[in-house]
């Protein structure tokens, strides 16, 4: 995609940047000196895209900072829109804040994208910004309602996880490829789930448990680490 050619395979999820996201978050909102260390680390192993959303409370805010102060830097910036307000005064919000214009800007999710009065909006913004379009989707008949829109995205942001892979056996991934959408895996590590210690997960995960401890397994087998282990879910055809 023209914008959007020289993004990296990995991506920085910033939610935490702004709000205290995530089930296994025991420590809040990430420092502005810890986003500059994330970011500085980040940039160092040419990882050069970062997710980031209205609603992720001041995370804009905080990439923005960063931004400032290592202006040298070259960052692929995705942000989700809400319907909180029109598409040009969220747009133009997000400028502000990043002090860039995002790459890509994504509805935050299906039923917004698909909204009449959002395809018009967004088609009078086209004329205005260059951007690619997006959408963060949760399931199949999501992504078959966003494809029938008469603005077809460019990116669709889909949940993938080693304990999730619906769409890929449905083959609703390559589904996407064939149409060259780009295609984004969320949720990869489930808010971090996979890293809680069994002996502390809540009863409302009492039923990965079982897979969980699967994981574990492979990953001692073959003496590796269940991060790389988890990685596989990156590879997408």
């Amino acid at each position: 995609m023209s914008n959007f050619s020289k993004a990296s395979k990995l991506a920085i999820g910033s939610a935490q940047f702004g709000m205290p996201y995530g089930i296994a978050n025991s420590t809040g909102i990430v420092s502005q000196a810890d986003v500059t260390k994330i970011l500085n680390f980040a940039n160092k192993n040419k990882i050069n895209t970062i997710d980031t959303a209205k609603n992720y409370g001041n995370s804009e805010i905080a990439i923005g900072e960063y931004l400032k102060k290592n202006s040298n830097s070259q960052w692929n910036i995705i942000t989700k829109i809400s319907q909180d307000q029109g598409i040009y005064e969220q747009i133009t919000d997000s400028i502000e804040k990043l002090g860039v214009l995002p790459n890509v800007v994504m509805a935050h999710n299906a039923k917004l994208y698909s909204s009449k009065k959002f395809q018009f909006e967004l088609k009078q913004v086209l004329d205005q910004f260059t951007f690619e379009i997006g959408v963060s989707v949760y399931n199949e008949l999501e992504i078959e309602q966003v494809l029938n829109s008469y603005l077809i995205p460019k990116v669709i942001q889909v949940p993938m996880n080693i304990l999730d892979t619906r769409l890929y056996r449905r083959k609703i991934i390559s589904k996407l490829h064939q149409k060259n959408i780009e295609i984004h895996a969320r949720s990869v590590f489930l808010q971090g789930l996979f890293y809680i210690p069994i002996s502390d997960l809540d009863k409302r995960f009492f039923d990965a448990i079982p897979y969980l401890n699967d994981l574990h397994k492979v990953a001692k087998k073959f003496n590796l680490n269940l991060g790389v282990l988890l990685k596989c879910i990156l590879v997408l055809p």
